[in-house]
């Protein structure tokens, strides 16, 4: 069986001619490491599994390419959020986009005063969107899509506001 030792150990173990720790006999030094990381290297793995699989469920996987230009049904907040991501990437100017941002923001409580947050808000603002039940997002579209569907936006929120 391998185990590491302690200091107070080694100590204990020390050459008292050199002052030095006898060298170990291979079979107990190889391993000591491995063995002794192994249940945490384990956590990491199930744990940033765990996080892979909740952040795209199975059946919300973002549906790509050109439906996601329409923007009409899309939540109050959701809207926002693609607002200030479209203001960010500079698909916006901030002089065009920030106006129509805060009234959504003021509106649907987008960013809510709470430490709650609101996930359709940060789903947009990470250039996704819901519609009709689907996902969709920004990222597939190409730079010239992108942009009209930024602009598509400020039209779609106007009547909210």
């Amino acid at each position: 069986m391998h185990r590491l030792l302690f200091p107070n150990e080694i100590q204990h173990r020390m050459m008292p001619q050199t002052g030095l720790a006898p060298p170990l006999p291979p079979e107990q030094t190889s391993g000591n490491i491995m063995t002794a990381l192994r249940p945490l290297l384990a956590l990491t793995l199930a744990l940033s599994t765990a996080g892979i699989a909740q952040a795209f469920p199975v059946d919300n996987t973002p549906k790509l390419g050109t439906p996601s230009k329409d923007l009409t049904g899309v939540s109050p907040a959701n809207l926002a959020g693609i607002v200030n991501y479209c203001i960010e990437l500079n698909y916006l100017g901030y002089d065009e986009g920030e106006p129509t941002l805060n009234a959504l923001i003021d509106k649907s409580n987008a960013v809510p005063k709470t430490q709650d947050g609101n996930f359709d808000y940060a789903l947009g603002t990470a250039g996704h969107f819901d519609r009709q039940g689907s996902r969709y997002d920004m990222a597939a579209l190409s730079t010239a899509d992108r942009t009209a569907a930024c602009h598509n936006a400020l039209t779609v929120a106007k009547p909210m506001m």
